[in-house]
């Protein structure tokens, strides 16, 4: 007896069918996580180092959520930073999130901030973030079940 109708055949298919989910499973936990990586660069000890390597000269303003209602939603405090004097940047150091001040170019973590500030991709800007917090490589899913922290 052959296929379906042979035991052995299951046995088999079951077999082919975990070694597919554990393929799976190894290569979700070697994507970079990038969600972890923008709360790495949000770490207090991080944030200085990151927002530094990307060029942020000045800080002009700092506001608690409570106090900023321009910006409804923030989860961590609100800096103004500058670049110089034509580069001003709101920053939500609770989630990432960002905004020129005048609300043309926004986005949703670190990462494309750099992306944008250096003129790199968002996974050079990674990379690059990475770096600042003290890694040498881009944080995978596998780093976050075992609790590293940067620096």
């Amino acid at each position: 007896m052959t296929g379906p109708l042979n035991p052995a055949w299951w046995k088999e298919a079951g077999r082919e069918l975990a070694r597919r989910i554990d393929a799976l499973e190894r290569r979700q936990r070697s994507r970079p996580d990038w969600e972890y990586l923008n709360l790495l660069a949000l770490d207090e000890d991080n944030l200085a180092h990151v927002l530094a390597d990307m060029g942020f000269t000045q800080r002009w303003g700092s506001w608690t959520p409570a106090e900023f209602t321009a910006w409804p939603g923030c989860l961590g405090d609100v800096y103004e930073m500058g670049i110089g004097k034509a580069r001003i940047f709101l920053i939500d150091t609770g989630s990432g999130r960002w905004r020129t001040v005048d609300n043309r170019q926004r986005d949703r973590d670190l990462i494309s901030l750099g992306a944008l500030l250096w003129g790199v991709s968002y996974g050079r800007a990674g990379r690059r973030i990475a770096r600042a917090c003290g890694f040498d490589r881009i944080p995978d899913g596998s780093w976050r079940e075992h609790g590293h922290a940067g620096r």
